[in-house]
């Protein structure tokens, strides 16, 4: 079977380095990953967000290529922001993004 068209779609339980250096070089991946894993992304500024599409709610998705090494391994990914929590509640947003931020930045 060519698994060169493939698309492994993955939670975070199945990210780790081990499972995915089995498939990184025979096939696509989608996966979420964990707040540890991208922490540096808290600090990219929407404006390095390009508009990727918006769906039939009229729901946009954004996305931005860090250059990034994630769970050992290094390969071209997109991180996608959709704005979907900004529209329906906006407080909610900001609170989670402020909590997140704080996590990422550690103690003081």
């Amino acid at each position: 079977m060519n698994t060169k068209d493939v698309v492994l779609v993955c939670d975070k339980g199945n990210n780790s380095e081990p499972n995915i250096s089995k498939v990184v070089k025979e096939m696509h991946i989608v996966g979420s990953v964990t707040h540890g894993q991208v922490k540096d992304l808290a600090h990219v500024p929407l404006s390095k967000y390009v508009h990727m599409y918006t769906n039939q709610k009229a729901i946009e998705s954004k996305a931005t290529e860090p250059k990034k090494n994630c769970s050992g391994w290094s390969s071209p990914w997109s991180f996608h922001l959709t704005s979907t929590h900004t529209r329906d509640n906006p407080r909610r947003m900001i609170k989670t993004s402020e909590r997140y931020l704080k996590k990422t930045q550690g103690p003081e």
